[in-house]
């Protein structure tokens, strides 16, 4: 299996036009966590591997989470 080494994300309301990208980072272990700036809402997030260690990188199981408003 592949690790992601680099990795950027971006966001769309429709999935045809997008943002640049709202997050660029490291994953430094098997499980990425991949911070969108606080604030952020968006429809649609596509992770984009930068660089990656395999042949091929894909997910597994994804967890979205986001802080509630107080």
């Amino acid at each position: 299996h592949a690790t992601l080494e680099q990795f950027q994300a971006f966001t769309s309301e429709d999935g045809k036009d997008w943002a640049k990208p709202l997050v660029v980072g490291r994953a430094t272990t098997a499980i990425a966590e991949i911070p969108l700036p606080e604030g952020a809402q968006t429809q649609i997030v596509e992770i984009e591997p930068i660089a990656q260690r395999g042949l091929f990188w894909s997910i597994h199981e994804l967890e979205v989470c986001s802080k509630r408003a107080d």
